[in-house]
């Protein structure tokens, strides 16, 4: 087979030879003279020097720019937002447990003030969660807003970082300083008993405060020494101890704030109940048996004869509340400190009936 005629050696392929001396380069070239991608000539003065390895490498290596074509698009339910929500979902159990815990401190708070122990209720865990609703709400809108306006400021700080404002270093250690100095108010508070009792939810509040403040300024200074270095730098031992202390203090604050808040709302339930006790149905127990029940307003009555089914009759009561087959009854006339409560089981020889309180 004849061969070509080789074209004359102009001063760039000489240039080319130079900077490739192997020979080996990578053309794209079609039948009219265009280029197309991923198509390898070897000269055949370079065909004896070339070994198989290298044209394989050569022939499978892809340009860049197809590179980033090939790659599969991304997929929306790997954003942050979707790992969030799943980070969250996958804990229902913590959240089961937690929301177990700040149900179960409304309900004992509730009946301790009306001097009942709650696990006389025989409550179960739906009925705890239940509880805890409106305890937790008010937090979990407070930590929603907190969020989106802590990421505000952290945008707005990133901005003013990459203009090289001043404040961008001034702020993180402003934050920082106060960050700081919240959390040596919350140890104050937790060894002086009587600042608990003064300050009440707003102890814990300040603890949350205080920690995330703390981690926001700890975060930054990383960011900023990573920014500076133009690469990660490597894990520091104390920095990382460091943000879990912080993590500790935050979640402890949560729990705490959110477990004064439902001992709160519980004590105001009693109080309204026990403000509401006049509007309440009128109770009448009818026994065979004579009940040691007494109490302010509270009246009995013999009715019948003993052959008769039910002889006692008591006036002057309300139902508190009633579940598995128990009834709380209270004094229509309750006061705090004097009455007592009266937990009267289901049986064949006593009837509760009620009325409506009329006016």
């Amino acid at each position: 087979m004849p061969r070509r005629s080789k074209p004359p050696v102009s001063q760039n392929n000489r240039r080319h030879k130079r900077a490739d001396p192997s020979g080996l380069k990578l053309r794209r070239q079609t039948a009219g003279g265009a280029r197309q991608p991923h198509e390898v000539v070897i000269p055949e003065s370079a065909a004896g020097t070339a070994r198989q390895g290298d044209w394989i490498a050569a022939k499978t290596r892809l340009p860049q720019e197809s590179r980033s074509t090939t790659e599969p698009p991304a997929n929306d339910h790997d954003s942050p937002v979707a790992r969030g929500f799943g980070l969250i979902l996958s804990q229902t159990t913590l959240l089961s447990a937690a929301l177990f815990y700040f149900g179960w401190i409304r309900t004992r708070a509730t009946y301790a003030y009306l001097g009942v122990d709650s696990s006389l209720l025989g409550y179960g865990v739906s009925d705890y969660v239940l509880r805890s609703i409106n305890s937790a709400f008010p937090f979990v809108v407070f930590t929603s807003v907190a969020v989106l306006l802590g990421a505000a400021f952290h945008r707005a700080v990133r901005r003013m970082a990459v203009t090289g404002h001043v404040w961008a270093k001034v702020l993180p250690k402003c934050v920082s300083v106060g960050g700081y100095l919240a959390l040596f108010c919350v140890t104050v508070g937790v060894v002086v008993r009587r600042l608990q009792v003064l300050f009440g939810v707003a102890l814990p509040l300040l603890l949350c405060v205080g920690s995330v403040a703390a981690l926001w300024a700890v975060h930054m200074a990383r960011d900023f020494t990573d920014t500076v270095a133009s690469q990660p730098t490597r894990p520091d031992v104390v920095a990382l101890a460091q943000r879990s202390a912080l993590l500790v203090l935050l979640v402890v604050g949560y729990f705490w704030a959110i477990s004064i808040n439902a001992a709160t709302a519980g004590r105001q339930i009693a109080q309204q109940f026990e403000r509401q006790l006049s509007n309440d149905p009128i109770v009448v127990v009818f026994s065979a048996h004579p009940l040691a029940i007494s109490g302010t307003g509270v009246s009995r009555t013999t009715i019948g004869t003993d052959a008769a089914g039910f002889r006692y009759r008591y006036d002057g009561l309300c139902i508190l509340v009633a579940t598995h087959g128990k009834y709380f009854l209270w004094p229509a006339n309750w006061i705090r400190g004097r009455d007592r409560i009266f937990i009267i089981g289901e049986s064949d020889t006593i009837r509760i009936d009620v009325s409506i309180r009329t006016r």
